[in-house]
């Protein structure tokens, strides 16, 4: 009949104290208790349970480590991504300034031209000249 429903009263009040100690006190509480609980129980058991215990959470353990190595990793990789990716966006914006700059340049030349022809046509028109075939005068 234990065969069939492992858990007697006292395991159940065993795994209840144990999850409410292990969420207040993060297991302090719980192994103390457990302690407390196995205190009459035969000492090869309570061995047992607790090599039982100590491998089951050297288990864990490694499982923490390797899923913090995989993630130590992803965030190394991740850094490399974004050092290239900012290393690319400083050249596009540096190429972007210069570019800037030299419209810039090239809008303050055309400026200058224009200022340049603006003048020579006044000039020109001053003293009656054509400058552009535009007043033609055909006289025979």
């Amino acid at each position: 009949m234990q065969d069939d429903f492992p858990l007697t009263w006292m395991g159940w009040k065993q795994l209840v104290l144990g999850i409410v100690a292990t969420l207040v006190t993060g297991g302090g509480i719980y192994r103390y208790v457990n302690i407390w609980l196995n205190r009459k129980k035969p000492a090869a058991e309570t061995q047992k349970i607790t090599i039982e215990t100590r491998v089951t959470e050297g288990d864990a353990v490694a499982r923490w480590m390797g899923r913090l190595e995989v993630a130590q990793s992803n965030i190394d990789r991740l850094r490399q991504e974004r050092d290239k990716w900012q290393d690319q966006y400083d050249i596009v914006f540096i190429q972007r300034d210069e570019l800037a700059r030299r419209n810039d340049l090239l809008e303050k030349e055309i400026e200058s031209y224009d200022n340049q022809i603006k003048k020579m046509r006044a000039t020109l028109e001053l003293h009656g000249l054509n400058y552009d075939d535009t007043k033609r005068e055909d006289k025979p």
